[in-house]
C-alpha cells in the first residue's frame, strides 16, 4: 500500500510538467472516491432502513409478536464468524420455529443474491448449536426468508419459483408501510413443503394479507454497517457519556460498556461486544477521530483515548467523523490510483518516444 509519504516524495522528484500531470489526476480521482465512499455510506443506510422496517411487526408488544408469538431476537446470528450471515434471527419459543432473514435493498443481480442466501441457509444448517444457544432452546424448523423492497420482489420471486427454492420472500412496501408475503404458488400445503410459505398458518394469513410496519429506526446500525456509520452513531453517545461524567478521556471497556446498552447490539455476548469495540477503536484512531493518549502501553484494556473531533453539538460531531472518514480514505485511495494512472501515461509517453527513435535511427 502506498503511503502518504511515499506519494509526496514521487511528486517533489517530477519536474513541474509532470507534477501539475499527477495533481489533475490527483484532484479528480480525490472526488470520484468521495463520492464512492458517500454512495456505499448510502447504500448502508438504505439497508439499515429495510432491516429496521421488516423487524418492526416482530418486536416486542408489536403486532406478529402479539399475534404469533414469533420475536425479534438479535441481527446478524454468526457476527464473528467465518459462516456466511443473515441480517435478522426471529425465533418461536412455543413452536420452536426459527425464521432466518436476509434483507436486501436493492437487487442488481438476482440469481446471485438468491445462490448467496442458498449458501447462507447451507451454512446456517452445520451451525445449528450455535443457534440454538442464541434462542436458549432446541430448534424443530429453520425457515429461509429474504425481504426485499418492493420494487425488486419480482425479480426475486422469478429466480426463487425457477430453481424450485425453499425460500420465503417478503416484500416491503415503504411507501405505504405494508410487509407482505409473497405467495409463489397455488398448492398452499406444497408451497409448505417447499419451504415458501411458513409453516405456522396464522403467521402466513397475517403476512399474506400485509403487515402494518412503521421503520422506526430501533437499530441505528449492524455490527457489518459501514464503519463511518457505526462511528458516526457511537461518538455522539461517547461523546454524552463523557461529558455527563466530567471525563475527556476513556477506555476500550469503558466503549464496549456503551455498546452494551445500544439496542442494536441486543444478545450480542462480551466476546462480541469487545471485538466489535476494538474495530472500532482501530479504524477510530486511523481516520484520526480518536486520539491514542498512551502509545507505550501495550494493553490494549488500559490504554486511554480522546476523541478528536472540535467541541459543538453532537450533530456537528457526526458530521465531522463522516468528513474525517471520507477525506482520510478517499485522499489514500485517490494517491495509489494516481500514482498508477500517471506511471501508465509515462509509460506510454515513452513507448511512443522508443518507437519514434527507432524509426528516426532506421
Amino acid at each position: 500500500m502506498l503511503s502518504p509519504q511515499d506519494f509526496r516524495r514521487l511528486r517533489d522528484s517530477l519536474a513541474d510538467p509532470e507534477k501539475q500531470k499527477l495533481d489533475d489526476i490527483f484532484k479528480k480521482q480525490l472526488n470520484v472516491q468521495r463520492d464512492i465512499i458517500d454512495q456505499n455510506i448510502l447504500r448502508d443506510r438504505e439497508h439499515l432502513r429495510l432491516v429496521n422496517f421488516c423487524i418492526r411487526p416482530f418486536q416486542y408488544n408489536e403486532t406478529l409478536y402479539v399475534e404469533t408469538g414469533y420475536l425479534f431476537i438479535r441481527v446478524e446470528p454468526f457476527f464473528g464468524s467465518a459462516t456466511k450471515n443473515f441480517d435478522v434471527l426471529i425465533f418461536n419459543q412455543s413452536s420452536k420455529v426459527m425464521l432466518l432473514v436476509e434483507c436486501k435493498s436493492s437487487v442488481s443481480d438476482a440469481e446471485r443474491e438468491v445462490r448467496e442466501l442458498v449458501q447462507c441457509s447451507e451454512a446456517a444448517d452445520s451451525r445449528s448449536r450455535h443457534l440454538e444457544e442464541l434462542v436458549g432452546d432446541a430448534i424443530n424448523i429453520k425457515e429461509t426468508v429474504i425481504c426485499t423492497n418492493a420494487a425488486y420482489a419480482s425479480r426475486i420471486k422469478s429466480c426463487i419459483t425457477a430453481n424450485d427454492l425453499p425460500i420465503c420472500l417478503w416484500s416491503a412496501d415503504q411507501t405505504s408501510g405494508i410487509l407482505l408475503l409473497e405467495k409463489q404458488g397455488q398448492d398452499v400445503n406444497a408451497e409448505i413443503s417447499r419451504g415458501r410459505l411458513h409453516h405456522d398458518g396464522k403467521l402466513t394469513r397475517l403476512l399474506l394479507d400485509g403487515v402494518r410496519s412503521e421503520g422506526i429506526r430501533s437499530l441505528t446500525f449492524l455490527p457489518s454497517s459501514h464503519p463511518c456509520t457505526i462511528l458516526e452513531e457511537t461518538i455522539t453517545l461517547l461523546g454524552l457519556s463523557l461529558e455527563s461524567s466530567n471525563r475527556d478521556r476513556f477506555r476500550l471497556p469503558d466503549l464496549t460498556s456503551l455498546l452494551n446498552r445500544e439496542s442494536s447490539l441486543s444478545n450480542f455476548g462480551d466476546q462480541e461486544l469487545w471485538n466489535l469495540a476494538q474495530h472500532l477503536l482501530n479504524v477510530g484512531v486511523e481516520v484520526q477521530i480518536f486520539t491514542d493518549l498512551t502509545p507505550t502501553v501495550d494493553d490494549l484494556g488500559r490504554k486511554e483515548f480522546s476523541i478528536s473531533t472540535r467541541p459543538g453539538g453532537l450533530a456537528r460531531m457526526a458530521r465531522e467523523v463522516r468528513k474525517k472518514y471520507t477525506d482520510f480514505h478517499a485522499r489514500r485511495i485517490a494517491e495509489e490510483n494516481s500514482v498508477t494512472e500517471f506511471q501508465k501515461i509515462v509509460s506510454r509517453m515513452y513507448k511512443k518516444l522508443e518507437e519514434y527513435s527507432q524509426k528516426v535511427r532506421s
